[in-house]
């Protein structure tokens, strides 16, 4: 019982980590849960959230995580953009291109492991940008540019057939969810069992 304050990302936290957080809140009504849907990283300590959710490769922190998901990255655009523009073989094929950039990527050029187990990267030129990748999504599907982004924003429409992998023997910068918390704080029973319920409802 108790609050729970959560800082999750946009795209995901509205289409993955809300319907189980949904559940969560159902199973556990006396859990007061505030949470801030927003693609901007928060300060977890300064601004008094007990948990976030990040989808990244997570560097030095004074937070501990736990690792939920593993998220795979896909380069795609629609398949009149390919038709128009001619469709990629090799990573370097891609400095052909114009793409649609996640502004709020450390990186700005996209990094790739080959099948080999070689590494590489690539820059691209950026076409448009934007801070959420569901819009990034929405200008790919309309035509404007490839893009990079989590399989979970675009699996719908390429199932669809409104978007088109390209590449799919190389993995692009693969990163994971992680439930992150500042261990300078005493972890409450109530986070604890939040964290716990997620990893295993997300699994591999």
């Amino acid at each position: 019982s108790g609050p729970v304050r959560i800082a999750a990302p946009l795209s995901f936290g509205l289409q993955h980590f809300g319907p189980l957080l949904l559940e969560f809140m159902q199973r556990h009504p006396a859990v007061n849960v505030t949470t801030d849907f927003n693609d901007r990283q928060v300060d977890l300590v300064a601004e008094g959230f007990d948990l976030g959710i990040r989808i990244a490769k997570l560097g030095d922190s004074t937070l501990v995580a736990r690792k939920l998901a593993p998220v795979r990255q896909l380069v795609c655009a629609s398949p009149a953009y390919w038709s128009t523009n001619g469709r990629p073989t090799e990573p370097a094929d891609l400095k052909k291109h114009l793409a649609l950039r996640y502004t709020l990527a450390a990186q700005r050029n996209w990094t790739y492991t080959a099948a080999d187990g070689s590494r590489g990267s690539v820059t691209v030129a950026t076409q448009h940008a934007a801070n959420n990748g569901s819009f990034l999504r929405d200008a790919a599907v309309a035509g404007l540019a490839m893009v990079r982004l989590p399989a979970f924003i675009v699996h719908e429409q390429i199932i669809a057939g409104k978007l088109e992998p390209v590449l799919l023997d190389y993995r692009w910068t693969d990163l994971h969810v992680w439930a992150v918390y500042p261990q300078t704080r005493r972890l409450p029973a109530r986070v604890r069992a939040l964290i716990d319920f997620l990893a295993d409802a997300f699994g591999e």
